[in-house]
């Protein structure tokens, strides 16, 4: 079982970050309107350079994870029951489930579906995913539930995971996200909806897809 916590994750990616030339520490990045998203609030994503030009994507079965990802309730592919917000809420319904590196990944919504709610000040929010979107089963983030996970396309075979230090509008530390797969560009943004914008700074670390995955295996 991994149980990895927020401060544990801190210091993994601070030791994963300082083992070698191939973990790079970006350039800071502001926060922005846009899309995906955060276990129980609305959707937020890391979006590349290039993802404003890209159009909705469609869902869509290309690979293995994606037919795994598209067994989620969430997916518009299947005839599953969309889950209700109670069942959101809780947690309780039908979810995709890969293993990628070691890691056990429970995917709530897929590429291409809808995530939607309210957010606490009563704003509905609606946004389709451009990366399929769950959690590091068994790990322990800083806001108590799992760790956040975004998996772009080659998340099983990508080296390297990006691991976002995600701020509150104070600068103070909030919670971090991994996002596992390649970029096709350097991440420009990390975009939230307005709702919830946050204008200080997060950061991302680049690193090694095997190490972090080793991080979560050993965490106590």
């Amino acid at each position: 079982m991994i149980k990895l916590k927020g401060p544990q994750i801190a210091a993994a990616r601070e030791a994963i970050r300082k083992a070698g030339p191939a973990q790079v520490e970006t350039a800071p990045v502001e926060a922005s309107d846009s899309v995906v998203s955060e276990q129980g609030a609305e959707p937020q994503e890391v979006e590349t350079a290039d993802a404003a030009s890209e159009s909705e994507p469609k869902p869509e079965i290309r690979n293995a994870i994606d037919a795994a990802a598209h067994e989620a309730a969430t997916s518009p592919l299947n005839d599953t029951p969309q889950p209700t917000d109670a069942q959101k809420e809780a947690g309780n319904y039908k979810v995709g489930r890969v293993r990628i590196q070691g890691m056990d990944i429970s995917i709530e919504n897929p590429r291409g579906s809808v995530r939607s709610g309210t957010s606490p000040d009563g704003t509905a929010w609606s946004n389709t995913l451009h990366s399929h979107y769950g959690y590091l089963v068994g790990t322990k983030a800083a806001d108590g539930d799992n760790l956040d996970v975004y998996l772009t396309d080659g998340a099983e075979d990508a080296p390297m995971v990006w691991v976002i230090d995600q701020k509150n509008t104070d600068g103070s530390f909030d919670e971090h996200k991994a996002l596992i797969g390649p970029l096709a560009t350097r991440p420009r943004r990390v975009s939230r909806p307005a709702a919830r914008r946050r204008p200080q700074q997060s950061k991302l670390i680049e690193a090694n897809s095997s190490a972090f995955s080793r991080a979560c295996r050993v965490g106590a």
